[in-house]
């Protein structure tokens, strides 16, 4: 079946955008096509146009804009009607909600805290690293197309990802990370 940790995947092919693959793939909730919408950075060119068919890059870009996208659902948000606005617009928002002070850094904090909780929680729940992966169909490269003849080179973008993260191979956030978040989690993450 066309999914990922059970939710169905959403238009784009990740054979023609590698980092939506990524996503798709390392999304907490399954195979969704926002958490992050990299088809913005890979088709769009927003906020500047990377290679859909590079792997290079593409690690911390998706770990970034999930962490902002985790960040906007905690702000109850619409992320479609949202294009315009950056790290900065969102800090202003929370500003004028909460009358506290946030940076662009704070934001992104927010949503790495809520990632990693997501995580852990999945991780709990007994979804590991080996669902953070795609249909098996998807992993050979097109026939025609931008991308024809290329493959997605899924196992070392997650080597990369799970680095960015703080997390082990294992794709286990580690002590330090949570420690770095203030998370207090327990000892089995």
């Amino acid at each position: 079946a066309m999914h990922v940790k059970g939710l169905e995947l959403a238009m784009y092919d990740p054979r023609g955008a590698f980092g939506q693959g990524l996503g798709y793939a390392t999304a907490n909730r399954g195979g969704c096509h926002l958490n992050p919408y990299m088809i913005a950075v890979e088709i769009f060119g927003i906020p500047h146009l990377m290679d859909r068919c590079s792997a290079a890059g593409k690690a911390s870009i998706v770990a970034y804009l999930q962490n902002l996208s985790a960040a906007v659902d905690s702000m109850v948000l619409c992320k479609f009607t949202a294009f315009e606005f950056d790290d900065e617009m969102y800090s202003l928002f929370l500003k004028a909600v909460t009358g506290e002070d946030f940076t662009q850094e704070t934001v992104i904090a927010i949503g790495e805290r809520v990632w990693n909780l997501e995580r852990v929680y999945n991780l709990r729940a007994g979804i590991s690293a080996e669902e953070d992966r795609l249909p098996g169909r998807l992993l050979s490269p097109m026939d025609e197309g931008v991308c024809a003849g290329k493959r997605i080179p899924l196992d070392e973008m997650l080597r990369e990802y799970y680095r960015v993260r703080g997390w082990g191979e294992d794709g286990v956030p580690t002590h330090g990370t949570l420690k770095r978040l203030g998370l207090e989690v327990g000892e089995d993450a």
